[in-house]
């Protein structure tokens, strides 16, 4: 039997359809969490001159300020304000620790299903879409795309049946070396949503956060499970890692081991929310329990 994808060719369809509502109502209140054709004050290469700068590897030689270029005696480039969002990359994160739900869907299924509400809202305005897809212990990069096709080719990847679970996942996601492959891999200003829990992150990492933040328009969507945040009294339960697999017992009935959960989950969305805004990255919560349309719609409105 072969395992099934967590969103279907339906669901895509059906999200596809979504991302518009929400991409057109946005549009017209003039405020959007999405890719839109509202005027950017974003440098690239739009209709609207904004100033010179040196040349870098990679600019239009069409957009090349030949009299500045001859009065420096340096390669001198125009730059302009864009006219729209041109690149959404998309970060999605498939560990282990994703494949978790106990009321809604997975964490995973809600990653795949912001990433492709993300994906076509992009793809309707006529931006590039690229993604990172963080499985168990690899990250596939997937090129910048402006086709269904393409855009289908990454969401496919977002929405793979697990992985097998039967042994333990090694240590191999490193975090670090993750967010400098975004700052030098991902295209100049661009869009960056990372969908995750981010039980990886730390503060050791908002000083490379903060740098990508610096360069591009970032957006952290943190998955959460209701289960995560507060111990259910049902006894006894077994708990395997996992990333180890070592397997603990704990009593669920002891309302001290209770409580001191609850804070300490509390502390971490605490921490969480001042390591992201000393980076200046947006962090917002989304609950696997509550209606993915009524969460977007609240955050596209504030």
């Amino acid at each position: 039997m072969n395992p099934q994808p967590l969103l279907t060719a339906a669901d895509l369809q059906q999200l596809q359809f979504l991302s518009r509502r929400l991409s057109h109502r946005q549009r017209r209140a003039a405020v959007s969490p999405w890719s839109g054709p509202h005027l950017s004050a974003a440098r690239g290469h739009g209709l609207e001159f904004a100033d010179l700068r040196p040349y870098q590897a990679g600019d239009d030689i069409r957009h090349m300020d030949w009299r500045a270029t001859a009065r420096t005696g340096k390669p001198t480039t125009k730059v302009f304000l864009e006219d729209r969002q041109r690149t959404l990359h998309l970060v999605v994160d498939r560990q282990p620790g994703m494949w978790f739900g106990t009321r809604g869907d997975l964490k995973a299924t809600v990653a795949a299903r912001l990433a492709a509400l993300h994906a076509f809202a992009a793809l309707d305005a006529g931006d590039t879409v690229s993604a990172t897809i963080i499985d168990r212990i690899v990250e596939h990069h997937y090129p910048p795309t402006r086709t269904l096709q393409g855009v289908l080719t990454l969401l496919r990847a977002a929405c793979a049946p697990a992985d097998s679970p039967a042994a333990p996942t090694p240590s191999g996601h490193r975090p670090l070396q993750l967010l400098r492959h975004l700052t030098r891999a991902v295209a100049r200003r661009s869009t960056v949503v990372i969908v995750s829990d981010f039980t990886w992150f730390d503060a050791t990492l908002v000083g490379l956060l903060a740098q990508l933040a610096r360069d591009h328009r970032v957006t952290a969507l943190r998955v959460v499970d209701p289960a995560e945040q507060h111990l259910a009294d049902v006894g006894l339960i077994r708990l395997v890692s996992p990333v180890s697999g070592i397997t603990t017992v704990i009593d669920t009935g002891d309302s001290d081991l209770r409580g001191e959960y609850a804070r300490a989950m509390q502390q971490r969305s605490n921490d969480l929310q001042q390591w992201f805004a000393r980076a200046g990255v947006e962090l917002t919560v989304i609950a696997t329990d509550r209606d993915l349309l009524d969460t977007l719609t609240a955050v596209a409105k504030t």
